[in-house]
């Protein structure tokens, strides 16, 4: 998306692309823990840190093993984004910016899944005086407008994209779909995708279609 919004090489912003794949990554193994979500199911999979690879570890240490992979793939991002785009033509002025932008969202990232440690105990009595909230944690979680999107759409989809539906409830998290039920979030979602399609077109008057195309695949997806 970003090689097409400005003309770029795909070849050569390829470690960008992949090293924000790992942090994205690296995040998902974090948030299933024990102390985080507690989820051990990811996409109806055994989640890392509970997964036994060929009995090469004791079971009890696979969230050992899990914890060092989350840490290898946020030191392997930078290694790619930091040495590879540098030796792909890349400024180390122009490289340099693009780490701090990174660290600012991995930062915003972890204020938001502290926000959201902290809805698990608010329960869903407050109703919609919840949902700026929930908005709240969103833009923090996963950047600004689209981030809302998204989270609406996992909390719709349950079990079929990232962890089970049935974990918010066991974990007393607060939900769009706890508040607003299924078809109230798939609405909420629809407005939120006019929103989004709006800001874009203002931030790019052309060569965006592959960003309109994610948001609206992540408002309609099934699976």
């Amino acid at each position: 998306m970003v090689s097409d919004l400005y003309n770029l090489d795909l070849k050569n912003t390829l470690p960008l692309a992949c090293g924000i794949e790992y942090l994205h990554i690296s995040s998902l193994i974090l948030d299933d823990f024990p102390a985080q979500d507690n989820s051990d199911l990811r996409r109806g999979q055994p989640a890392l840190h509970k997964t036994v690879i060929d009995n090469d570890i004791p079971k009890n240490l696979c969230e050992g093993r899990a914890q060092l992979a989350a840490i290898d793939l946020i030191a392997v991002s930078m290694i790619l984004i930091n040495h590879d785009l540098v030796k792909n033509g890349f400024s180390p002025e122009r490289v340099n910016q693009v780490v701090s932008e990174i660290s600012l969202s991995m930062h915003d990232l972890c204020i938001g899944q502290m926000m959201d440690l902290c809805a698990a105990h608010m329960g869903i009595e407050k109703g919609t005086e919840l949902l700026e909230e929930l908005d709240h944690i969103a833009w923090f979680k996963i950047d600004k407008a689209i981030g809302v999107v998204i989270i609406g759409s996992a909390n719709v989809e349950g079990e079929n994209i990232g962890k089970s539906a049935a974990l918010d409830i066991k974990n007393n998290t607060v939900t769009y779909v706890s508040i607003l039920g299924v078809e109230g979030t798939r609405q909420r979602l629809k407005e939120f995708r006019q929103q989004t399609l709006k800001l874009i077109d203002e931030c790019w008057s052309s060569g965006a279609e592959t960003i309109k195309d994610v948001v609206s695949y992540v408002v309609d997806r099934k699976n």
